[in-house]
Parts: structure tokens; sequence; C-alpha cells
């Protein structure tokens, strides 16, 4: 009794240093959250927990990738997806991609981008899990603007912003800052008619058919 006492004192010891890494995060103290997440992790790898070891090891990918560490990234969430795949998770191995699709992107890999991140939403669609949908969709309306394509990027936001207006998402403050920088970048392409036209045939989609858009090779550019 006292060794499962013991277990459960470090099992909740470290899902809290990795709350307080996410936190960290939140405030842009990237050393602090990093040893925060660090320390958790190896709770996690000694008490065999490996679906919070590959949890762990995505929110440190994540950490890495806002340090522009991208190799570290890389491999961190490589791990992660690893260990998502031996349990079986189809979520986690989706987030994975969606990680590794973002900083594909930071690479200038345009092309291995699109292919992670639709394989990401694929996933997602197939669980239908909603909130990551309306994620991913913000995730390839950024890669849209970034490839120049323009009004595949106005429609593909505005469908993540209907959608998760109509499902009830509420975004954290930096992730809302996040979109709403990805409005502004993708707006500065049109005039203000245009761009309502395109936003508005996004908005008009409903989630199949906003996948479905966001997949299509012979979308409109």
């Amino acid at each position: 009794m006292a060794l499962r006492r013991n277990l459960g004192d470090k099992a909740a010891i470290a899902h809290l240093l990795t709350c307080l890494g996410s936190v960290a995060r939140t405030q842009d103290d990237y050393s602090r959250a990093r040893a925060l997440l660090e320390e958790g992790l190896a709770l996690f790898r000694e008490l065999g927990m490996k679906w919070d070891v590959a949890k762990s090891l995505g929110n440190l990918g994540n950490v890495a990738q806002d340090q522009d560490d991208h190799v570290q990234a890389k491999l961190l969430v490589e791990e992660g997806r690893a260990l998502f795949r031996e349990l079986g998770d189809k979520r986690g191995i989706a987030i994975s991609l969606g990680n590794l699709g973002a900083i594909a992107q930071e690479e200038s890999d345009f092309m291995r981008a699109a292919t992670l991140l639709e394989e990401c939403l694929t996933l997602l669609h197939e669980l239908g899990d909603k909130n990551a949908i309306v994620e991913s969709l913000w995730s390839l309306a950024n890669l849209a603007e970034a490839q120049g394509q323009t009004q595949r990027a106005a429609q593909r936001c505005g469908a993540a912003n209907a959608l998760g207006a109509a499902i009830g998402v509420v975004a954290p403050p930096a992730d809302r800052a996040k979109q709403e920088r990805i409005v502004d970048r993708i707006r500065a392409h049109f005039d203000d008619v245009a761009f309502a036209a395109a936003n508005a045939a996004g908005q008009s989609m409903t989630i199949d058919q906003a996948v479905a858009y966001a997949l299509a090779e012979d979308a409109q550019p």
C-alpha cells in the first residue's frame, strides 16, 4: 500500500510539473518550461506511463519549436509519435503530425508541411474530433497563405472561424492572437470586398465540406 501511495504521489507530482511547465510556456519563460517539463517527463518514464511520456515529449517539442530549435523539436515529436503508434492512439498521432507539419512550414518545406498537415486533418476527421479539426484548419490556412494560395487561405480561415464559433471553441489568448495574425496576413492580399466574399464562402461550409475543400488537390488556389 505504501508503494502504491508513493507511485501515486510521483504521478501527481509529474502531472503538476507538466501543468506548471505549460503555464511557463504561455508566459514565454521557455527555460523554466523546459526544466519543468523535463522533470515531469523523467518521472513519467520512471513510472512507465507511456501515454504521459508521449504527451510530454510533444510538449517539449513545442517548447523547442518556440525557441526555433527545429532539429530538437522534430526529434522530440517523432519520439512521441512513435509511442502514440505503439499505444494505438490515433489522436496522439494526429497531433504529432500537426506539430511536425508546423515545424516543416517554419523551415519553408511547404510540400512536406502540406503532406503532414493533411494527414493530421484526415485522421482527426476520421476520429470526429471537431475541436482539433478547427485547429487543423487554422494551420492549413496559415500554410496556404505562406504558399501564396490566397483564395484557399481565406476560405480555410473563414471555415475555421465559423466552425469554431458554432461548436463553442474558446481558444487560449496566445492561440487567439496567432489566429488574428493569420487573418491579418491573409486579409492583406485582398481588398475588403474580395476578402469578405472569400471568407464568407468558407463560413458557409459544413465541417465535412470544409475538410473536403482543405484536402482537395484541385481546390481554387
